[in-house]
């Protein structure tokens, strides 16, 4: 998502434009941090966002390793306060390659598995399922699409592969996965209803 990067988005803030039009609380994680254009204008920054009906009381974007003169990728890291219990939020956009992606996937495991309690981990993998660097993901955590073989997300148009995810931690439960058909993108949006048992929260954590 762009944060004055260019005027492919008309130098917009895209996070704070689509929050403040759906009334909802956000977080925006820079992976990419240029110069401005002009000289006092805003920096101009690419990176992942999270949007949430609830309020966000704490966010961390961590760098994931990168491979040579490569793109810099990132995991986000949002606590959402949902109804008094926090929900550890995670969402990333790895690597092109297969080298790079089997290190993150390994560096989101561990990150990840420094905090208790349920978590989301989401976003696009550039990776198929059975691809070898998914598997430990796929080990540790459920796929929301896992009965869904083809649940493909790209190209919009005739798509042919899945690469974007949601997971969840085992207390959770998921229904009504979905991917939506829009050319809104170059990829198409996934869906998902989680539900919980709040007793594996514990208040406040």
């Amino acid at each position: 998502m762009d944060n004055r990067w260019s005027e492919r988005s008309e130098f917009e803030d895209q996070a704070k434009w689509l929050a403040d039009r759906l009334g909802m609380h956000y977080t925006y994680a820079a992976n990419l941090d240029r110069e401005p254009t002009n000289p006092g204008e805003h920096r101009r920054q690419y990176g992942t966002a999270v949007l949430s009906k609830y309020p966000i009381i704490q966010a961390e974007n961590y760098p994931l390793t990168k491979i040579g003169n490569t793109e810099q990728r990132g995991l986000s890291e949002t606590i959402i306060n949902v109804k008094g219990h926090h929900l550890k939020f995670y969402n990333t956009h790895l690597a092109l390659t297969s080298a790079e992606r089997k290190i993150q996937i390994q560096e989101i495991i561990e990150i990840a598995g420094k905090t208790e309690g349920p978590k989301v981990i989401m976003g696009d993998l550039n990776a198929k399922p059975d691809s070898k660097e998914m598997q430990p993901l796929l080990a540790q955590y459920k796929d929301s699409f896992a009965d869904q073989n083809e649940a493909y997300t790209i190209p919009v148009e005739n798509p042919n592969r899945r690469i974007d995810y949601i997971f969840t931690s085992n207390e959770m439960q998921t229904a009504n996965s979905e991917v939506i058909s829009t050319i809104a993108s170059d990829h198409l949006p996934i869906v998902t209803e989680i539900t919980f048992d709040p007793t594996v929260f514990k208040k406040g954590n």
